[in-house]
C-alpha cells in the first residue's frame, strides 16, 4: 500500500478503507485455520478491530464529501490475501499480516502528514497506534510460534480452568 502524495483525500480514505476490508478478510482466514482456540479469538477481535476501523474511515469519508457514501471495489483480493490462499504455513501468515500492518501503519503515517484537518490528522494517528498494536500483537504470536510449532493446532484452549490457577 503505497502512499501517492497526489491522492485526494476521498482517494487516501478510500485505499484506507479497502485495506481495512482486505485485513478483515487476511484475519478471518488464518482464524479459520487455527484450531488454539486462544489464538483463534485474538485473530477473530483483530478482525473486529479492522471493521472499525473501517467504520471509522467510511464515517469520515461521507463526513469530506458530504454525505457520499465510499465508493470501494467490493471484488478482487489483496496480495496477501492470495498468499495465504496459496501455500500456507502459520508463520507464513503471520509474516504476511505483520507486514500488512507496517504497511497500514506507514500509510496512515503519510496520509496524516498529508491532511489539512486536525481532525483527520488525529484520525490517521489514531489509527497507527492500533495498527502497531496489531503489528506487537502479531510479533507475539510469532515468537510463541517460534517456540512451539504446534502452538495454532493445539486443540480448544491450552489454559483452561483446570490447568491454570492464577490467584492466592
Amino acid at each position: 500500500m503505497d502512499f501517492n502524495p497526489d491522492l485526494s483525500v476521498p482517494e487516501i480514505l478510500a485505499i484506507a478503507i479497502k485495506a481495512e476490508i482486505n485485513a478483515q478478510a487476511i484475519y478471518k482466514l488464518l482464524a479459520e485455520r487455527i484450531t488454539n482456540q486462544l489464538v483463534k479469538e485474538k485473530f477473530l477481535h483483530l478482525a473486529e478491530e479492522e471493521k472499525k476501523h473501517q467504520q471509522i474511515l467510511a464515517g469520515k469519508y461521507e463526513e469530506v464529501t458530504e454525505g457520499e457514501k465510499p465508493v470501494i471495489p467490493q471484488t478482487g483480493r489483496s496480495e496477501a490475501e492470495g498468499s495465504l490462499l496459496q501455500d500456507y504455513s502459520h508463520e507464513a501468515g503471520l509474516k504476511i499480516a505483520i507486514q500488512a500492518e507496517e504497511n497500514a501503519t506507514n500509510f496512515y503515517l503519510n496520509a496524516a502528514k498529508k491532511s489539512r484537518d486536525i481532525n483527520g490528522r488525529f484520525m490517521f494517528e489514531y489509527l497507527v497506534n492500533f495498527e502497531r498494536g496489531h503489528k506487537i500483537i502479531l510479533e507475539d504470536e510469532l515468537r510463541a510460534l517460534e517456540t512451539n510449532p504446534h502452538w495454532f493446532d493445539v486443540e480448544g484452549n491450552p489454559w483452561s480452568e483446570e490447568t491454570i490457577h492464577v490467584g492466592p
